[in-house]
């Protein structure tokens, strides 16, 4: 699985996350397959509509907290045929491939605490490549995981 994490930016509320590569929709004619393979090759360089190829789209899912702004994430899932190059863009911090095997085993599967203003706050994470996944990635992640079972 391709992930990337966000450069630091004060004004991105999810700033320093991992996230699956992807962005916003500008053209609402645009479909979310074309959406995350324009931005998937833009953020890392990895050109989903050659390379890649369209297994669906999930379930959409939203962010919980209403201190981040109010947006439809609608996760497509592409399957490469290998570890292919990727080159992230000045807006990413970090483009990693990690195995899914890594990614989907219930060993790696741990609370992380964030620390909020309000207070600590727990949240089900999974631990893998290196990477802390957690929020709208990790709800993504268990999508996928369902549909295997």
């Amino acid at each position: 699985m391709l992930f990337v994490k966000r450069l630091e930016r004060a004004s991105d509320p999810w700033s320093g996350h991992v996230a699956f590569p992807g962005g916003f929709r500008g053209d609402p004619r645009e479909s979310p397959v074309a959406t995350a393979q324009r931005e998937t090759e833009e953020e890392t360089g990895l050109p989903l509509g050659k390379a890649g190829t369209v297994l669906g789209v999930l379930d959409d899912v939203f962010p919980r907290s209403v201190h981040l702004p109010r947006v439809v994430v609608t996760p497509c899932v592409f399957v490469v045929p290998d570890r292919l190059p990727v080159n992230p863009t000045s807006e990413i911090e970090l483009a990693l491939w990690v195995p899914v095997s890594e990614v989907v085993n219930p060993a790696n599967r741990r609370p992380f605490t964030l620390a909020l203003p309000t207070g600590p706050v727990e949240f089900s994470s999974i631990h893998a490549g290196g990477l802390i996944i957690w929020g709208l990635t990790e709800r993504v992640i268990n999508q996928i995981v369902s549909l295997t079972q």
